[in-house]
């Protein structure tokens, strides 16, 4: 988000400008959605904001890793435990339980950083985030300001800022089980590669299910935020003129107008 871009062009129109006229989002030239921050380094401006907080963003994804890891070796450790202390017995147990306590602390312990420093990174770029989007309209003049749709302002800014910080939440945890996915690809071809390639022969229908999937959520979710931004705008206009709405007894007609864009 660059401070000052809010106010160059009224929100709806901004809206507008990215959705075609059966409320579908208008495309790049390669089927990317105009106005989802395509093209515009989004991710590395987001990237920006957590790095704000080195040390939080610095163990959150390492507590992930680490979990990861962790995660990734106890397979194995049963493994040993299993070829060697029961079937073969040619070691005692022992080591290997204790191993075992081991990576269930050190799991424990790195879940914990990545869960909690996680969630507290995301609240912080939030709060980062609602501070620069005041900050930006504050700076507008009045006559920006009127030109602004404060319901389509209202709307989104609850919705894409919750929604940032959903993603920065979920964000260590998708790193280590991006992570895992590699790792337990290595473990399973070192173990049993014909079972490895039967276990993969699912991975094409589940992408071509996703790509699929989101073909069809994407433009529904745009609709639906773009009607949300409607009712909040329609409450707005009736609350900021309620002394006019009821000096007119015009409250069934504003009920109405509200019941018909809900």
């Amino acid at each position: 988000m660059r401070r000052g871009s809010i106010g160059r062009q009224p929100a709806d129109s901004q809206f507008k400008s990215a959705v075609r006229g059966d409320g579908q989002p208008r495309q790049h030239a390669d089927g990317a959605p105009l106005g989802s921050g395509y093209g515009r380094g989004w991710l590395r401006r987001l990237a920006g904001y957590c790095w704000r907080h080195k040390a939080l963003t610095i163990v959150a994804v390492g507590a992930a890793v680490l979990s990861t890891l962790v995660t990734s070796v106890i397979p194995l450790i049963q493994r040993n435990i299993i070829d060697n202390s029961i079937v073969a017995r040619t070691q005692p147990v022992w080591p290997g339980a204790t191993a075992l306590l081991v990576a269930a602390v050190i799991s424990f312990g790195a879940v914990y950083l990545r869960r909690y420093r996680g969630g507290q990174l995301s609240l912080d770029v939030q709060h980062d985030l609602r501070t620069e989007l005041f900050g930006s309209l504050s700076r507008l003049d009045g006559a920006r300001q009127d030109q602004i749709h404060t319901g389509q302002i209202v709307s989104r800014s609850i919705t894409d800022l919750n929604m940032i910080q959903s993603l920065l939440s979920m964000l260590p945890m998708l790193i280590g089980s991006g992570l895992l996915f590699v790792l337990s690809l290595v473990i399973m071809f070192v173990l049993s590669p014909m079972l490895a390639i039967i276990s993969l022969a699912v991975g094409p229908a589940l992408l071509a299910l996703s790509v699929a999937s989101r073909r069809r959520l994407f433009p529904a979710s745009w609709d639906a935020q773009q009607k949300a931004g409607d009712v909040a705008g329609v409450v707005e206009g009736a609350v900021t003129g309620v002394r006019v709405v009821k000096g007119f007894g015009q409250e069934n007609q504003e009920i109405g107008r509200l019941e018909g864009v809900a």
